[in-house]
């Protein structure tokens, strides 16, 4: 019963979390397109939607023919395209905890054997080491055509895993030709590595048995002729396109988002292969069939790496595959490890250990990833309400705010598509956004504001975020280094205004940290003009009582007053202006801004003079939150771009990107201005190995953790090994007592 509980915690809490990342991200690219019969990828005249089974089957026999081969996906997505994005939320929330199942039994074999530990592994490698999430998961088309068919292509290799007999066969037969020709239609590099791990896992099984079941040759034949239509949709595609085949590209994107996976699964598989042949083990094949299946999925998946020479286009998703056999063949090694030790202490410690360290370090990944997502769907949100007002009263052409741009490879429109800019006409995701909600046209207008999408703060999974957030903000600093910063002191200043007689006629006061200045260039005080000559700026000193004078002087039959613009939610003064006018004039004031913040809603539109001194009027105000580019240069060459949004006033700091550190003597510390900064050029070099390792923590707690296991698991090894022998020994003795007894 504990376990079950267990099980259902960890789905819960991956469901939840995972479902805010579908609840923010909107539809993008072709998403639009597949609501409708497909005749083509832009508009026909005589353009219809899908209103039965029949029309759904026959729109992707069209789409299949002439525009791509992966029919099975493509059918979930034109399906789900007719209904609201929120039931897509749901289900592919359902999927992605369904996925982590079906790996974990592709393990154990059972549901009996399941282990929560290992569960919980299973979503740490998942979400740290699949690729492009905004694109193979949370979109609508790509999850589907990546995420979805992982449902597929591990349920019809199943059997073969654990060679099955069926009680049934004819039913079997019948079942395994449906799935193979499910699985064969998936993509163009999952299907082939999934076909070859069935096949080695067939020839494996025939050797052992020299036996054959009917159902593995049909499920392999049918996968075959399926993957033949994807093969040749491919081959359709590329002749329209054009092939985007080049080595040092798949040999790049494969150091980039499968090198690491691979790396520690070939380490894995070759140090199992000595311990399978050590401390008084012998590798007999045909009795180690759980090391070679992990051996056939790795192999696997890196020939579905090198089947993108076959894919019409070669871009970050396309790793989604390879990369979940990758996953599979290292839990399957950890369970081959088990098994072999006899589950010693340290095989139920391991998966726990690695499950909370990698969960941990997918906080903050996780934190930005729903910072990146929510943001871009406040944009989406936006657009996606005006076309629906406009649908609704006959308004034909739709503006809508365009989409800032984006650095978080968990955010859909990182790679895909939204409104663009030029004739709306000529855009082609305009086009269907058009068509999708009524309209004539939908084109850019950056002047209108994205809405405010509410956030419920009182939900389980809101909760859940922020404690998350804390936890991992507590626990890390806990373990950074405590630097000691200088006091600083905040102090306060009186400005006096003196007139012409030497009267004070009026104070304000200042406040600041010692040793920053204050603007007072356009200090004032009601009834009295400021003269020539006074001083633009102070600077807080460590003094008691700090004053400064402003010399003013009597207006005749006028009125002047302060606009102050003030941060509502931290009562920070930002910027003063003065306003003149007669005694019991109305000034208009609706439009009164400063730069680099936005005003506040609700704010008074007009100001009427009095003959009161020190007349004040604040409008509340919040920071706008401005875009920067920032280059990264090698050798006078762009290595590197990244686009950071910060709100003015806001600190940052200018990190290096990966592989490389950035030359000394620059600024890296920067304050968002009120102007905004709208490029920072910095100058970095590579770093070499041996550097990044020593600044990477991550990657040394890593290696220390391998140290560890290598240095406990030989230990066990030996121990278990010395205790066969002296059971050994005690046997023959015992064995030769009783041959010394008979003979007597």
């Amino acid at each position: 019963m504990i376990k079950v509980i267990g099980f259902a915690i960890i789905a819960f809490f991956a469901y939840i979390l995972f479902k805010q990342l579908n609840d923010y991200t909107g539809y993008a690219a072709d998403d639009y397109l597949y609501h409708f019969f497909f005749r083509g990828e832009w508009p026909t005249k005589n353009l219809s939607g899908i209103h039965n089974l029949g029309d759904l089957l026959q729109s992707i026999q069209i789409h299949t023919r002439i525009n791509n081969g992966r029919f099975v996906a493509h059918t979930g997505v034109q399906l789900f395209m007719q209904f609201p994005k929120s039931v897509y939320n749901v289900a592919n929330s359902i999927v992605f905890v369904m996925v982590a199942f079906l790996i974990d039994i592709h393990v154990f074999g059972s549901l009996k054997k399941l282990r929560v530990s290992y569960f919980a592994l299973t979503f740490g490698l998942m979400w740290l080491c699949l690729p492009d999430y905004g694109t193979s998961i949370l979109w609508l088309s790509g999850g589907f055509n990546y995420l979805w068919v992982v449902l597929i292509y591990l349920s019809y290799l199943l059997p073969y895993r654990f060679n099955y007999h069926a009680k049934h066969p004819r039913i079997m037969f019948a079942g395994m030709l449906v799935l193979g020709f499910l699985a064969g239609g998936t993509n163009e590099n999952t299907a082939p590595l999934t076909i070859f791990v069935a096949l080695s896992l067939t020839i494996y099984d025939w050797s052992r048995s020299k036996g054959q079941l009917g159902w593995k040759w049909a499920g392999g034949l049918a996968a075959a002729c399926s993957f033949w239509t994807v093969v040749m949709s491919g081959a359709n595609q590329i002749g329209k396109r054009g092939s985007q085949f080049e080595l040092s590209n798949i040999i790049n994107y494969t150091m980039k988002y499968s090198g690491a996976l691979i790396l520690f699964t070939l380490i894995f598989l070759l140090y199992m292969y000595h311990q399978h042949r050590s401390y008084g083990h012998a590798l007999i094949w045909q009795n180690e069939r759980t090391y070679f299946a992990a051996l056939f999925y790795f192999i696997g998946g890196i020939l579905g790496i090198m089947a993108l020479i076959m894919s019409p286009e070669i871009v970050s998703r396309v790793f989604f595959g390879p990369n979940i056999y990758f996953i599979t063949s290292i839990l399957i090694l950890l369970y081959d490890h088990a098994e072999l030790r006899h589950w010693s202490m340290l095989d139920h410690v391991t998966p726990i250990v690695a499950a909370c360290l990698m969960l941990f370090v997918g906080i903050p990944v996780y934190h930005a990833a729903v910072k990146s997502v929510y943001v871009s769907y406040t944009y989406w949100k936006t657009g996606d309400t005006i076309a629906r007002y406009d649908a609704k009263h006959g308004i034909k052409q739709a503006k809508v705010p365009g989409m800032p741009p984006v650095t978080n490879n968990h955010n859909v429109y990182l790679t895909q598509t939204y409104v663009s800019p030029g004739k709306p006409n000529k855009q082609w995701f305009n086009v269907w956004m058009a068509k999708y909600y009524g309209l004539k046209s939908v084109t850019i207008d950056n002047s209108i504001e994205p809405v405010k999408v509410p956030i419920n703060k009182q939900s389980i999974t809101w909760g859940t975020y922020q404690f998350l957030n804390a936890f991992h903000r507590d626990v890390t600093g806990m373990l950074r280094p405590i630097t000691v910063h200088a006091a600083t002191q905040m102090k306060t200043a009186t400005i006096d205004y003196v007139d012409q007689n030497g009267n004070t006629v009026g104070t304000e006061s200042i406040s600041g940290k010692v040793g920053t200045s204050f603007d007072i260039s356009h200090a004032s005080t009601d009834g009295y003009q400021t003269l020539a000559g006074n001083s633009q700026s102070y600077t807080f000193t460590t003094a008691a009582n700090q004053k400064v004078t402003v010399n003013v002087k009597k207006q005749a039959a006028s009125a002047t007053t302060t606009i102050v613009y003030k941060v509502k939610k931290t009562g920070k003064i930002v910027a003063r202006e003065a306003i003149n006018g007669q005694v019991g004039q109305k000034y208009d004031i609706s439009h009164a801004s400063t730069a680099g913040y936005t005003t506040n809603k609700g704010n008074a539109s007009t100001y009427t003079f009095t003959d009161q001194s020190n007349q004040r009027v604040i409008r509340y105000v919040h920071p706008t939150m401005q875009g920067t580019i920032i280059n990264y240069l090698y050798q006078g060459k762009r290595v590197h771009q990244e686009y950071l949004q910060k709100a003015t006033g806001t600190s940052f700091k200018v990190v290096a990107p990966l592989r490389f550190k950035i030359i000394g003597g620059q600024q890296i510390h920067y304050t968002m201005p009120k102007t905004g900064i709208a490029t920072i050029n910095v100058k970095v070099q590579p770093m070499s190995l041996f550097k990044r390792f020593a600044l990477n923590g991550d990657l040394q707690l890593l290696l220390a953790g391998m140290l560890i296991f290598i240095l406990w698991d030989n230990w066990i090894a030996f121990h278990q090994t010395k205790v066969n022998r002296d059971e050994v020994t005690q046997v023959r003795l015992r064995q030769k007592k009783e041959e010394q007894d008979n003979k007597k």
